[in-house]
């Protein structure tokens, strides 16, 4: 990434985080959003993890772009089964739907608040940040009970048991 990238990846994961910090939630429910957040957002940068996710050949070294790019599924799917499926709310839009392509995202159900951990993804030539129109978006049903192999793959790379953290939240539903 160049400095104006670097930069705007910085503000970007600060802006996730006031908007979790401004959340009227329980102060455990905070701390572990915020913690997840971190998680996520410093693991996007690390060359391992991007390779794991996305090159299928080893020894690739092909440049994988801007660091939020490609994990906005297996991101917001992993923080919607980790804080609990019946508060966050898997949304996505369809590539039809709009010319930068599908996206996933959450929304916070209690408060109707959008957290999308991977925003700052979608960027003009010049790095400004386009806009995703959160209003075009669709609730992922099902994706708690099969979370796809991209997302498990992402949790076991960071060191996250994904099957029981399923069964906590069945638990608690």
């Amino acid at each position: 990434m160049n400095r104006k990238q670097i930069s705007l990846y910085k503000k970007a994961t600060q802006n996730i985080l006031n908007t979790i910090e401004s959340l009227n939630i329980d102060k455990a429910n905070k701390e572990k959003a915020i913690k997840f957040v971190k998680l996520f957002r410093a693991s996007f940068q690390l060359s391992d993890i991007k390779h794991t996710m996305f090159v299928d050949k080893p020894g690739d070294v092909s440049d994988l772009g801007y660091d939020s790019a490609g994990f906005c599924k297996v991101s917001s799917a992993l923080f919607s089964i980790l804080m609990g499926t019946t508060d966050w709310k898997l949304m996505y839009i369809d590539k039809k739907q709009w010319n930068q392509g599908s996206h996933h995202f959450l929304q916070h159900t209690p408060t109707s608040t959008i957290i999308d951990l991977t925003y700052d993804q979608f960027q003009d030539d010049a790095n400004n940040i386009i806009p995703v129109p959160y209003h075009l978006g669709k609730q992922v049903y099902n994706y708690e009970i099969s979370p796809g192999e991209k997302t498990r793959k992402f949790a076991t790379k960071l060191g996250i048991d994904i099957i029981k953290a399923l069964k906590e939240q069945s638990t608690k539903n």
